[in-house]
C-alpha cells in the first residue's frame, strides 16, 4: 500500500460531487484521522489508534460523526468527509502498515 496514493484518494473523494464511498481500511482510518483532528478530537484520537478493527473504531466515532454533521459545519469538503465516514461500509482489520493513515 502506498500511503500518498491513499490520502490522495480521500481528498478526491472529499471533492468528489458523485458518490464515491470509502473502499479500503486504509482510506476509512486516513479519513476517521482527518476528521477527529478536523474537530479537535485528538484523545479521542489517540484511543482509536491501537484499535484491531474498523468496526471497533466506527463503534466509538459514530456518534461524534453524527453529532458533527447534524451541526452543518459551512465546509462542502468537511461535511462530506463526515457523510462519507458515517456511510461506510468497511469493517475489516486495521494491520499496522494500515494504522499509520490515522497520521496522515
Amino acid at each position: 500500500m502506498v500511503i500518498g496514493i491513499v490520502r490522495q484518494a480521500v481528498q478526491y473523494k472529499k471533492k468528489c460531487g458523485t458518490e464515491s464511498p470509502l473502499i479500503s481500511e486504509g482510506e476509512y482510518c486516513c479519513a476517521c484521522g482527518e476528521a477527529l483532528r478536523m474537530l479537535g478530537e485528538d484523545a479521542l484520537l489517540e484511543q482509536v489508534k491501537p484499535m484491531a478493527t474498523v468496526k471497533e473504531v466506527k463503534a466509538l466515532v459514530l456518534p461524534v460523526f453524527e453529532k458533527a454533521l447534524e451541526q452543518a459545519p459551512e465546509n462542502p469538503e468537511e461535511k462530506r468527509l463526515l457523510h462519507l465516514l458515517i456511510h461506510s461500509r468497511v469493517v475489516g482489520e486495521i494491520t499496522d502498515e494500515i494504522r499509520v493513515l490515522f497520521d496522515s
